[in-house]
């Protein structure tokens, strides 16, 4: 079963995809002898997760594209067979940390007390930065029961009055585009990358573009995502307010919240 779920982790659905359930009312696997395959040598290995992490990460099912090829979509259009990676929207925590990471504010620190929380003037749980320069990772944030972090639970955190929650849920809502939108963390974010770009560019515009694509995406900018990148600077009174709004929406966009 553990096996079944570190491969749920990677593809967003298990070998048996009724995660909690391998018994007779469960999902049957869908490659039974890749799964016996994987549990033998995972145990042959010590129980070592990295090996499992990386035999599955450098297997050619992983490494295969994105794209949809219509012959293949009209046969499994649910993608049972593996004949490609579906594109897989990042966790909540991981999209939090990696927005924090990449802008330079992320307090790397382990251990210790929980991060507290407080209520904004609209209602909405958020971090209590208060008198603090750098936030830590959302697995430090203290949540309950009544009190939810409202970026987190836009993007599906768990819910904190389940007892058993075996497989997260990833929607696509209209919340989602408002939180990346409007939420202090994002705002927040978007200014402390601003900052960290235009610093490493020696404050040149288009060098701090590529050097945004750099961080966030792992790749340069195409000539037009250049091309908008200008338009958003030149848009604005102050080229940095410009640069921000553009950085903000690299953050809403498919390439920085889901893997392909």
């Amino acid at each position: 079963m553990f096996v079944n779920r570190v491969w749920q982790w990677h593809f967003g659905e298990g070998i048996v995809r009724s995660v909690d359930d391998f018994g007779s009312q469960g999902a049957k696997p869908s490659h039974p002898e890749l799964l016996d395959y994987l549990t033998v040598s995972f145990e042959e290995h010590n129980w070592d997760l990295k090996w499992l992490t990386k035999q599955i990460m450098m297997s050619q099912v992983y490494r295969q594209g994105s794209s949809e090829v219509p012959q293949y979509l009209a046969a499994d259009p649910g993608d049972k067979l593996l004949w490609r990676k579906a594109p897989l929207r990042l966790e909540a925590e991981t999209i939090r940390d990696s927005m924090l990471k990449v802008s330079g504010l992320l307090n790397e620190r382990m251990f210790g007390q929980q991060e507290p929380i407080k209520r904004g003037p609209d209602g909405q749980w958020l971090e209590d930065n208060q008198g603090s320069g750098a936030i830590r990772r959302s697995l430090y944030l203290s949540q309950t029961r009544t009190r939810s972090v409202a970026f987190l639970h836009a993007f599906d955190c768990p819910d904190m009055t389940s007892d058993n929650q075996p497989e997260r849920f990833r929607a696509s809502l209209p919340i989602q585009s408002l939180a990346m939108m409007n939420n202090p963390l994002v705002m927040r974010a978007s200014k402390g990358f601003t900052a960290e770009a235009l610093e490493k560019s020696g404050n040149n515009y288009d060098e701090a573009v590529k050097v945004a694509f750099d961080l966030a995406y792992n790749r340069p900018p195409t000539p037009k995502e250049q091309e908008i990148a200008k338009k958003s600077i030149a848009s604005e009174s102050d080229p940095k307010e410009g640069l921000r709004l553009f950085i903000q929406a690299m953050f809403g966009a498919n390439n920085f919240l889901y893997s392909y």
